[in-house]
């Protein structure tokens, strides 16, 4: 993916500079500067507001590292490309994110922390045992609910971490979109995700995001979920990723998460012209 978005800005008139991680084995043809600590990502990303018009932080996610450099970043007002540091914040503790969601009216299922979870509705059936602050499938689980906190002890997982959600089954997406910080939502691409279960013990099994496949940009009747989910959320700007589950019509049957950064989608559902044309947009007014 990052060798897909500095191309894409790159064809779109930009001049690059990005950081790469020493453990990435491939070369770009553009600036780079690589990071071998957190403190060092600090400094350079102070470093690279002053000496560039404008930026865009992707990850991690996990541990708040997103929250901390956006928080960095908006020191210089304008520069940061992406969403504002309470909206990431909020979309990265995917607890609050589906509470948030469900006070605002989607009948989405409650999630439990680990240890919560005992005598409560979703102590029966099949349970998705997710960290709080993960990306796609890494660490996601399908048990069973009675099994729920034994395998969590088995597998050493810190139960802060992680979190329980009734199973909703049926076709998974990924809808991307260009927000303007303010509510307005403009569909850009459409993803299918190819989903495996890989068996780890007897009845339960570990998802596998394997890849992902252009899908018709959905009509405005299908994505209303989406987009209303969005409008709830003050600073998600720019490229915006909501994973959804869908029911047997292709209407939204779930909200997984909203990911308030580039998503595996900008390389998945998109051909180099249209990640170049979508960047141009999104460099221009309101999407910045």
């Amino acid at each position: 993916m990052l060798e897909a978005a500095v191309t894409a800005f790159a064809d779109a008139g930009c001049d690059v500079v990005t950081t790469v991680d020493p453990r990435v084995d491939f070369h770009l043809p553009f600036e780079t500067i690589r990071v071998e600590s957190r403190h060092q990502a600090e400094a350079i990303l102070t470093d690279m507001t002053m000496r560039t018009d404008f930026g865009l932080i992707i990850a991690p996610e996990t541990g708040g590292v997103l929250h901390r450099l956006t928080l960095l970043a908006e020191r210089k007002p304008g520069w940061n490309l992406g969403s504002s540091a309470e909206a990431v914040a909020l979309c990265g503790d995917k607890i609050a994110t589906t509470q948030h969601l469900i006070r605002h009216g989607f009948p989405l299922p409650d999630p439990i922390r680990v240890d919560d979870f005992g005598n409560s509705i979703c102590h029966e059936g099949l349970i998705a045992l997710k960290p709080n602050d993960g990306a796609g499938t890494v660490d996601t689980f399908l048990v069973p609910g009675p099994s729920v906190r034994s395998f969590a002890s088995r597998q050493a997982l810190d139960p802060s971490r992680f979190h329980c959600m009734r199973f909703v089954p049926g076709p998974s997406a990924g809808y991307s979109y260009l927000c303007d910080g303010h509510g307005s939502a403009v569909p850009v691409a459409a993803c299918r995700h190819e989903v495996r279960f890989e068996l780890v013990e007897p009845w339960i099994y570990r998802f596998q995001l394997d890849a992902g496949s252009p899908a018709p940009v959905p009509v405005d009747g299908q994505i209303a979920a989406c987009r209303e989910a969005i409008r709830t959320i003050p600073g998600l700007r720019g490229w915006v990723g909501v994973d959804v589950i869908l029911d047997l019509t292709g209407e939204v049957d779930a909200i997984l998460e909203i990911n308030p950064r580039l998503t595996s989608s900008f390389v998945w559902a998109l051909n180099r012209t249209n990640r170049s044309e979508i960047v141009s947009q999104w460099l221009a007014s309101p999407y910045r």
